[in-house]
């Protein structure tokens, strides 16, 4: 027959032992909502002609999207899919990789140039149109060592400057690296027909004839990064002028973003 201190002793561990028991019960039960909250509240997303079908985890994409975070409000209300309609999917697809995995594979089988450049500028107006400031200053970080080495014909830039507002990124990136790495006189040719918006037309031109002075001024067709001038005019190398910023992504530190020092050739006539 137990004693009195064995008695005590026996229910003041059962107590221990029933208030551990409570509480990993009360852990699993937050973990588990947590992960139905985190990865099994899924979203469904409609993109493209095609009407392509995307579910995805909404409380990790309304953390970096303000326009899903306002759309799955609409969607707990109407429960109607969220619709991208103007978007490929293929692009869509790219940027979930980006968002699940930081990084997007696909792309590294994208060899061509053009073709690189133009999915990037596709993805661009899909994560600065969501609002995801993390991933389109990502993207054009990789538009902007693209395009200061070579740019594409001003007809494949064209959608978009026609899909950013004025002042975008984007539309700052075209205006310092079209005029550079183009033959001025063909470039002013093409900026006369009528498909090319005025607004673009008169941003080039007003580049260009910044660089024709600068060209007069050191008396050669070849501009040196080096150049005051000209490092004042377009500062190479230094990805944050492209970027976007609010409270949760301050400013990028230094001035340089470790682009590499380059040289725009211009032609004269050759």
């Amino acid at each position: 027959m137990a004693g009195p201190t064995d008695f005590v002793s026996d229910s003041v561990e059962e107590l221990f032992e029933k208030r551990a028991a409570e509480e990993a019960a009360d852990s699993s039960a937050e973990q588990a909502s947590l992960s139905k909250s985190i990865f099994t509240q899924s979203l469904e997303v409609v993109v493209g002609e095609t009407k392509t079908k995307f579910f995805v985890h909404s409380r990790i994409i309304t953390q970096r999207s303000p326009f899903f975070d306002a759309a799955l409000k609409r969607w707990k209300t109407a429960g109607e899919p969220v619709t991208l309609s103007d978007d490929e999917p293929a692009t869509f697809d790219a940027y979930l990789e980006f968002l699940y995995f930081g990084r997007i594979t696909s792309l590294d089988a994208v060899k061509d140039h053009d073709a690189r450049t133009r999915f990037l500028l596709k993805l661009y107006i899909l994560t600065d149109k969501l609002g995801d400031l993390r991933s389109a200053n990502s993207t054009i970080d990789q538009l902007a060592d693209i395009l200061w080495n070579s740019v594409p014909d001003l007809t494949e830039v064209l959608p978009a400057w026609n899909s950013t507002p004025s002042g975008s990124p984007l539309r700052v990136l075209l205006i310092d690296t079209l005029p550079m790495f183009s033959d001025p006189r063909e470039l002013m040719e093409r900026v006369e027909d009528d498909d090319v918006p005025k607004d673009l037309a008169v941003a080039l031109a007003r580049r260009l004839g910044a660089f024709v002075g600068i060209i007069m001024a050191v008396g050669s067709p070849e501009i040196s990064a080096k150049n005051p001038a000209f490092s004042k005019l377009v500062p190479m190398g230094d990805h944050c002028k492209y970027h976007q910023h609010d409270a949760s992504h301050p400013r990028c530190k230094g001035a340089s973003h470790g682009g590499k020092k380059r040289t725009a050739h211009w032609w004269a006539g050759n």
